[in-house]
């Protein structure tokens, strides 16, 4: 199949998920605070360190098809880095900097620590 169509369903679907677990947090967790936006990004950092890790290692023809559909598709439909940027902005210009730090430093050293994480139990 062609990349950019493997690309195609792969934003599709990752959008859904995107959608449907945002969703599923904001009903259990009523907050101001972005939780699930927090959420979606470190979930989808450690699943793109755990599969790129795991896709460099297994270099075949299916490799080669999985990564267009699930690195950049996938999990560039599911990841949420520019809502992310909106939110933070978003507590700076409600008077919330306290809080925008907080969620934007926990969110980089989460992230980081998630693709760190899924990318050792690749190789592990």
């Amino acid at each position: 199949m062609n990349n950019a169509l493997l690309v195609f369903f792969g934003c599709g679907i990752g959008g859904l998920l995107r959608y449907y677990t945002s969703r599923l947090i904001c009903a259990v967790i009523d907050s101001p605070f972005p939780y699930s936006t927090l959420f979606i990004n470190v979930s989808g950092s450690f699943a793109m360190g755990l599969l790129f890790t795991w896709l460099l290692r297994h270099n075949s023809n299916l490799a080669q098809s999985l990564g267009p559909f699930l690195l950049v598709g996938l999990l560039g439909g599911y990841t949420t880095f520019s809502a992310f940027s909106v939110e933070t902005l978003g507590l700076v210009h409600s008077g919330k900097l306290l809080q925008a730090i907080f969620y934007a430093l926990v969110s980089v050293l989460l992230c980081v620590g998630g693709a760190s994480l899924g990318m050792t139990m690749a190789k592990a």
